[in-house]
């Protein structure tokens, strides 16, 4: 409605003003015309004086629309028309003035029409004379006023056509996105695989239709992602809960054969997997609403030597590390220990002897790497480690019973992710290694001629230096 009305309104007032100006310029240049025609007829009466030939009666055709008339200095008429013979002159002049036309109404001919009237000097046997040459305007004004007429008639028309044009075209063009927002107004969240159609030609709300089916199509694998974690979640979390209360029904059967103090630890066991569980829950929620806050830059060596020295201080395994000062990050603190603390829980639980830690920088980049001597990842799973609640079975197998939750290498590649950078696997002879890519803060901090590594080991918790 918005679009017709604007689009009729622009087009009437451009009708008004072309008509104006339309008529206004046929009128001038038809009155224009008039004129000439008047000068022509006083241009060959100029010529009878000149010549000595002037009659005492003009001839002009039409003689109710036009009209001749000579005057001379004295103001007397020698000449004229028929039609206006006898009358005193129809404009007072100066003789000798040069030629000029005015607007005016002769009454001796009709005191209703304006004519125009084209005064001439010139020079006859006897003295100077003026020739009048008058023409009516009423032909031109007479097709101006039709010409207005037929505008005046033909504009509701005009715009009628207009109107009803815009209104289809426009009711055309937009009929897509009406079947767009009826699509998008019927989709529930248990109907997120249905598509809003998309219009064959490829314009704006072609363009429109395919970025809300993309829209739709993030939305539903999302929420598939989400249902997938709520159940992984949910079979997770049933698993120990099940185990405590196959272990308190088989206790409360034979409480006299019962190793309360064995059971006790098996239970205290469960609920620290379903503590760990939870735990990582909520992180993974937390990075989901918000990937990274309170960034700042970060010295990687100083972070990794902290982490190690606190696990050194809580009964961890040693440690080796191989890095360099001054790798600066610009990251989340508590976010990149947990990145740290996860690839370390993770090599420490499938180590066969040794884990290690390097830190180095390449380009525009800092390598942090995590290696083990456990029994390695295959190619084929090395993508699917990062996937939530993804355990190996063959880790399982040929180490025991896996206490981890399942997420502790998708909270990493989550974390890096919104970091900028990237997690991957490296090929290792023995065992695994993790490669965490980030991006350096500055190049100028990567000195790699100045820097000198160290190594660091778990032993006491004092100075940075090789006792670590």
């Amino acid at each position: 409605m918005r679009t017709t009305l604007g689009a009729t309104a622009v087009v009437g007032i451009a009708f008004l003003i072309g008509g104006v100006v339309m008529t206004a310029y046929l009128q001038r240049t038809l009155e224009q015309g008039r004129q000439d025609i008047a000068m022509s007829r006083a241009q060959d009466v100029v010529s009878l004086v000149a010549a000595g030939k002037l009659p005492t009666v003009l001839n002009a055709p039409n003689d109710d629309t036009a009209a001749l008339q000579v005057v001379d200095g004295t103001g007397h008429v020698v000449a004229s028309t028929q039609n206006i013979e006898g009358e005193s002159p129809i404009v007072p002049t100066v003789p000798g003035a040069s030629p000029s036309a005015q607007t005016a109404v002769v009454s001796a001919l009709d005191e209703t029409i304006h004519f125009r009237i084209v005064s001439v000097p010139a020079t006859s046997p006897t003295g100077p004379v003026t020739v009048y040459a008058a023409t009516s305007l009423q032909p031109p004004a007479v097709a101006v006023d039709a010409l207005r007429r037929i505008l005046l008639a033909l504009s509701p028309f005009a715009l009628a056509l207009v109107a009803v044009t815009t209104w289809v075209v426009t009711g055309r063009a937009l009929r897509p996105v009406e079947a767009i927002r009826a699509e998008v107004a019927e989709i529930s969240a248990g109907q997120l695989h249905r598509r809003v159609p998309e219009p064959a030609r490829h314009d704006e709300i072609g363009r429109l239709a395919e970025t809300m089916n993309s829209m739709l199509t993030r939305i539903e694998s999302s929420v598939d992602q989400q249902r997938r974690f709520v159940a992984d979640a949910s079979h997770e979390l049933r698993t120990p809960l099940t185990s405590v209360r196959v272990h308190l029904e088989h206790a409360l059967t034979a409480p006299a054969t019962t190793d309360w103090a064995h059971l006790v630890r098996d239970i205290l066991h469960e609920q620290e997997r379903v503590e760990h569980l939870v735990d990582d829950l909520l992180y993974l929620a937390r990075l989901d609403a918000a990937p990274a806050q309170t960034l700042r830059d970060i010295d990687l060596d100083e972070l990794i030597r902290a982490e190690l020295a606190w696990r050194a201080r809580t009964d961890h395994d040693e440690i080796g590390y191989d890095g360099q000062p001054g790798l600066w990050v610009h990251g989340n603190p508590q976010q990149l220990t947990r990145v740290l603390r996860n690839l370390l829980d993770n090599a420490e639980r499938y180590r066969s002897e040794d884990v290690s830690v390097s830190l180095s920088a390449r380009q525009s980049r800092i390598e942090l790497r995590v290696i083990d001597d456990g029994p390695g990842i295959a190619v084929a799973d090395r993508q699917r480690v990062f996937e939530r609640f993804t355990r190996l079975d063959q880790a399982r197998t040929h180490w025991g019973t896996d206490t981890g939750t399942g997420l502790g290498l998708a909270i990493v590649h989550d974390i890096v992710a919104s970091h900028g950078g990237d997690v991957v696997i490296e090929d290792q002879p023995v065992g695994s290694s993790f490669l965490v890519n980030l991006p350096a803060r500055r190049a100028a901090d990567l000195d790699l001629d100045h820097s000198t590594p160290t190594t660091a080991r778990h032993g006491s918790a004092g100075a940075p230096s090789a006792s670590l």
